[in-house]
């Protein structure tokens, strides 16, 4: 991809763009195997938010590394993704050491996913105790984000659909009906998180109320995504609009997953022991560890990895500047061909 001239990319300055202090209305994924030091100060100098994530270090000691490291790869906000998944992360189940790190850091921006709301709002109490000023919410439904704004005190909502890639949750809604209900019920600002990967889908959430957009599949298959092998990458550019799959509904956790040989093997036992499935049975192939050992053999079959249905829109690896650049583009071009369309009232 050819540089972009500034004269043919769009300037977008919103309630999202001010309460994140970025430049772009645009925040990365909180990606459990990809969000590390190195892609979230790359999307940071794109002028979007960077995301690190604490599942990712895995430790309090390593999330603590990898935030002093970011710093020495950008100067530009920055936040980090608290998911707590005691299977993935280790006891005990609430994440004080986290939490801990995250104050002594002076981290302003974090975001929280993946508890009840007791233990969330325990969470959020000791983010805010440490210095936290602003914490996103991530939400399967608008049900929970109107929980998340009216018992959490969230400033900003996180909003996943059916599309996206990871733990959509079990509403089963896709992000056109999401981002038109979340209009009705929110009063704070929200993000449209799954499915988006052009500058087409950036102005159309925009036109629909969203903040912005948080996208994790396409910045997996950027450049400074040094987790992915080149051959994990291929194949999300080889994918199209069947390339992924839910595994995991059975136990009511949901995963949008990349379609390979683990993925399927996983819906060939669910569908073959039925109601007398249980986790043991997909466990071998679920867990965290083969898929680590899939990365480390450059193997994209081993292991199951989050994946959104956007990955059919990708066709090649760019830097997160160039995606980026190519978003504000693009949302520039699809701004011009409608803007002709609408004709001042008439009085």
């Amino acid at each position: 991809m050819t540089a972009l001239s500034s004269s043919s990319i769009i300037t977008i300055k919103n309630v999202a763009t001010e309460l994140l202090g970025i430049e772009h209305p645009i925040v990365c994924g909180g990606m459990t195997a990809t969000g590390s030091a190195e892609l979230c100060a790359a999307v940071a100098n794109a002028g979007c938010l960077g995301m690190l994530t604490c599942l990712h270090c895995r430790t309090p000691e390593r999330l603590r590394e990898e935030i002093a490291r970011t710093r020495t790869l950008t100067s530009r906000p920055f936040g980090v993704n608290l998911t707590i998944l005691g299977e993935k992360r280790g006891e005990p189940e609430f994440p004080a050491e986290f939490a801990a790190v995250i104050a002594e850091a002076g981290i302003r921006v974090v975001e929280t996913c993946g508890a009840s709301l007791p233990l969330m709002t325990q969470l959020h109490e000791t983010l805010r105790a440490g210095g936290v000023e602003v914490i996103i919410s991530k939400c399967v439904h608008v049900r929970q984000a109107v929980k998340a704004q009216d018992v959490l005190g969230a400033d900003m909502i996180s909003l996943m659909g059916w599309d996206s890639g990871g733990l959509p949750g079990e509403a089963d809604t896709g992000m056109f009906v999401q981002l038109a209900l979340a209009r009705k019920s929110l009063r704070v600002p929200f993000l449209a998180s799954g499915g988006v990967a052009t500058g087409g889908q950036l102005l159309a959430a925009l036109a629909m109320g969203a903040a912005g957009v948080q996208i994790g599949t396409a910045f997996n298959t950027t450049a400074e995504c040094s987790v992915w092998p080149a051959s994990f990458k291929a194949r999300m550019l080889e994918a199209g609009t069947r390339d992924t799959v839910i595994i995991m509904k059975p136990f009511r956790a949901s995963s949008r997953v990349l379609k390979n040989k683990d993925a399927a093997e996983i819906l060939r036992i669910q569908a073959e022991k039925g109601s007398e499935l249980t986790f043991k049975d997909i466990a071998p192939l679920a867990q965290f560890e083969r898929l680590r050992e899939g990365i480390a053999a450059a193997d994209p079959d081993r292991g199951v990895w989050n994946c959104g249905q956007s990955v059919c829109l990708l066709d090649e690896v760019l830097s997160c500047e160039q995606f980026v650049q190519r978003l504000l583009s693009e949302a520039r071009d699809s701004l011009q061909a409608v803007a002709p369309m609408f004709q001042p009232a008439r009085l």
